[in-house]
């Protein structure tokens, strides 16, 4: 944080959806006015589109960092140009930047500008997708070209529970980790190298409520839980979760009203699996954590020439819509959901 004390410094932070967030303070390259381009890029056939957000990092011994962070002439480039290629296919696109908001993306406040939320983007059906595919990024701009490279992560399939199992899922009161229930899967394609190295597990919980005070028609609800947080991918292809982390949710999230009645239907394994750049992301910073480690925290980046990361991630989503009677009485009685009027 030493470089905080001698010269304002504006720097972007960028968040990545599921998985991590951080910040670099340690750009000892801001002489004057240097701009550093920040990127991020996480190529998804899971998603409706194709983007690359791309903004830039300096300094300005003059101008306060919360004043630059709020001037979008500050924070985006006017010329960038921005191409994603697939060299083994023979494809490439150049990325048309545009407002995120109207795309239905929206930005959070805070400590930067959020309108305009410019971003680089191609619609997913003019991409093409090919797993294990090395995919480059390069980006143009001022006279200068940064590029990066990543591979397109496998999606898995969920090969237990089945879409026949009935599933026990009932909450504990000691979560002993080799007792919790399991998923097992199992990465596709042919391209090992490509298999997801983190993991992020949210379940959907489905259900139909009514509420008296309004009439007697039932509406489709339902919860989007984080899970486990991001974990390690490894050769076993098992996930271990908790029950219990839904349970939570519903007790803190839905309301406790004599008027409600609820019906389970069903629940959804949302499964996202990324590539090995958000690995070493987790690697870096582990890696000056503790007490041997330094306090300079610093950022992996794998853009040539920048800072940020360039990689990938899909979702996979599995329906199950079975559960044994054990876990209806739970959802009815359990000290987590008791009054919130699940029936069986």
């Amino acid at each position: 944080m030493n470089l905080l004390r001698n010269i304002n410094v504006y720097f972007f932070i960028f968040s990545l959806v599921c998985f991590l967030s951080s910040c670099n303070n340690d750009l000892d390259l801001l002489g004057g006015q240097k701009e550093v381009p920040v990127v991020y890029g996480a190529i998804s056939s899971t998603q409706e589109y194709v983007f690359i957000r791309l903004e830039r990092a300096f300094g300005d011994n003059d101008i306060k960092p919360s004043v630059l962070s709020k001037n979008p002439d500050s924070l985006y480039y006017n010329d960038a140009i921005v191409v994603l290629s697939l060299p083994e296919e023979n494809f490439s696109v150049n990325l048309i930047k545009t407002d995120a908001s109207s795309l239905g993306i929206v930005r959070d406040t805070g400590s930067f500008a959020n309108v305009p939320n410019y971003i680089y983007v191609t619609p997913k059906d003019s991409f093409n997708f090919k797993s294990g595919g090395e995919y480059r990024l390069s980006i143009e701009v001022k006279g200068k070209v940064y590029t990066a490279k990543t591979v397109l992560v496998n999606q898995i399939d969920l090969i237990l529970p089945t879409e026949t199992s009935t599933i026990a899922f009932i909450p504990t009161i000691n979560e002993l980790p080799s007792q919790l229930p399991k998923l097992v899967y199992e990465p596709k394609g042919s391209v090992r190298v490509a298999d997801p190295a983190v993991l992020d597990l949210q379940i959907r919980f489905n259900f139909n409520e009514k509420d008296s005070r309004k009439g007697n028609t039932f509406e489709k609800k339902s919860v989007l839980v984080p899970v486990t947080g991001s974990i390690l991918a490894d050769d076993n292809t098992t996930i271990r979760y908790a029950p219990n982390r839904v349970y939570e949710y519903l007790r803190d999230h839905l309301e406790k009203d004599p008027a409600f009645e609820r019906y389970f239907t069903s629940l959804d394994f949302v499964i996202t699996g990324g590539g090995k750049e958000y690995l070493s992301y987790t690697a870096a910073l582990a890696a000056n954590a503790g007490i041997t480690g330094t306090q300079d925290f610093p950022l992996y980046s794998n853009i040539s020439g920048g800072q940020g990361i360039f990689t990938s991630k899909n979702t996979s989503v599995f329906s199950r819509t079975n559960l044994t009677n054990a876990s209806l009485d739970s959802l009815a009685y359990s000290r987590y959901t008791i009054g919130l009027n699940f029936r069986k």
